[in-house]
């Protein structure tokens, strides 16, 4: 997946171990995170990647989520997508569709960056508001400034 995202232009950072991972998380400044469920090769019943996903879904980060996994049944799929945790998933026993994950990847990015102007219009709007109302209390009664 590394060659795939470099040869699509975007910069990588690979974090092996949970530990890296959170720090990375708390260091740096990403734009997406693939996840794989589990972080220790070959272990079918590590899941700390799940706490990675529920750390990234929190506000401070708010990084969108491709989650990778060659462990996951289909219903714990469907709760992390419930949950919010992740909106793509790519099994890694099935051969890799470089078109649709580099899409997945695009499509991510491209909908974070819409809901990062949405909030940055709301958050404007309501220190207008704040503005606006605080020179109208300021202005004498009667009167004009």
């Amino acid at each position: 997946m590394t060659r795939i995202l470099e040869d699509g232009g975007f910069n990588v950072h690979v974090a092996a171990v949970y530990e890296e991972a959170v720090e990375a998380i708390e260091t740096g400044h990403f734009e997406l995170a693939v996840v794989d469920m589990s972080l220790i090769q070959g272990d079918a019943e590590d899941r700390k990647g799940a706490k990675i996903m529920e750390q990234l879904a929190k506000d401070e980060f708010r990084l969108p989520v491709i989650c990778i996994s060659g462990y996951l049944k289909p219903s714990e799929v469907g709760d992390l997508m419930r949950e919010g945790l992740t909106d793509w998933f790519f099994d890694k026993n099935e051969e890799l569709d470089e078109e649709r994950f580099l899409n997945a990847v695009t499509d991510s990015i491209s909908r974070t960056a819409e809901e990062t102007q949405a909030r940055w219009k709301q958050i404007q709007e309501r220190l207008m508001d704040l503005f606006l109302t605080d020179i109208h209390e300021s202005r004498p009664e009667g009167g004009e400034s």
